[in-house]
């Protein structure tokens, strides 16, 4: 028997992650060819001073959505979700956080991509379905 140290920490898959999981589970069985264009936009992260001043320049985007699915749909060019975890409730302490990413949804929609929120598995399923039928 190993006893744990309090170096030793166990793996947890956050809620977020989780929820992002579920979302990609069911694209990839309803829809294998959009799961095969999708990209993870990993933006989250405490980062050094010197890696904060260096990942604009390589186009590191602040509030840029989660995942962007790459594949053209009749309507749009690709997708941009923004994944909150099931049950997930703004506050006022990521009021300027929740501002950037809305920010980048409607530059995104502008654009002429569809992008918008999916605040729970359900939601980005949902919104799975929306753009496939576009």
């Amino acid at each position: 028997m190993r006893l744990r140290t309090h170096q030793q920490k166990k793996f947890q898959i956050k809620p977020e992650d989780r929820t992002t999981i579920n979302i990609l589970e069911y694209c990839k069985l309803a829809h294998p060819r959009l799961y095969s264009s999708v990209i993870k936009i990993h933006n989250e992260g405490n980062r050094s001073r010197s890696t904060n001043i260096l990942l604009p320049r390589l186009g590191f985007r602040v509030g840029a959505s989660d995942l962007f699915f790459a594949y053209p749909t009749a309507t749009y060019p690709g997708l941009f979700m923004e994944i909150k975890k099931d049950g997930w409730k703004y506050t006022k302490a990521q009021e300027e956080h929740i501002k950037r990413q809305q920010a980048f949804i409607d530059q995104m929609n502008a654009n002429g991509y569809l992008a918008d929120w999916a605040i729970g598995t359900d939601a980005g399923i949902a919104l799975i379905e929306k753009y496939m039928k576009s």
